[in-house]
């Protein structure tokens, strides 16, 4: 059976950290804002034995129909499962305003609880397995973070994982 892991989190939760070091590992896929393999035409043509999706909540605005989605890939024979990236809210919130996800802080918070409620009730709904990795134990436990997650996701994560901690700004004296 081919395999389809989705990688989903709020904006600024890390999904394009994550999606780098599991398209390290030897899976399919981009780990940039253009994602190939969101369109399931694209999965039938190059047919990846291992493919990665990422998908921020919201992705370009809008609230992905990631149910029907994962419903397709079973349809065309893929074994599918997720990891939710969480992070710091502080920190997560921040980025979102920094990066011009959002203007403020309140539609930060209230887009991110949004993501989540979103991203839960449609991976609960497709009863596919899913776990949660924050952003965190990426910069403080890097090789057990990796190592527990190829374990369970059955991936061969590089030595070399270039993870940086880009908290520390939102922390900083300068940072309000």
């Amino acid at each position: 059976m081919r395999n389809a892991i989705i990688v989903t989190g709020p904006e600024s939760s890390g999904t394009r950290n994550l999606t780098r070091l599991i398209l390290e590992s030897g899976y399919s896929g981009k780990s940039g804002h253009s994602q190939p393999y969101t369109t399931l035409s694209n999965v039938e043509i190059d047919k990846p034995e291992n493919l990665v999706v990422r998908w921020s909540i919201p992705h370009s605005d809008q609230f992905v129909d990631l149910s029907s989605f994962i419903a397709e890939l079973k349809k065309i024979g893929y074994s599918v499962r997720a990891i939710i990236t969480t992070r710091d809210w502080n920190c997560m919130i921040k980025s979102q305003v920094r990066t011009g996800h959002v203007n403020s802080i309140d539609q930060a918070k209230i887009r991110t609880r949004q993501a989540y409620q979103h991203i839960f009730s449609h991976l609960n709904y497709s009863k596919i397995y899913y776990e949660t990795v924050s952003y965190e134990s990426l910069i403080y436990r890097p090789i057990e973070t990796l190592k527990n997650l190829g374990n369970v996701y059955q991936l061969d994560f590089p030595l070399r994982h270039r993870i940086k901690n880009g908290n520390k700004k939102y922390y900083s004296s300068e940072e309000k």
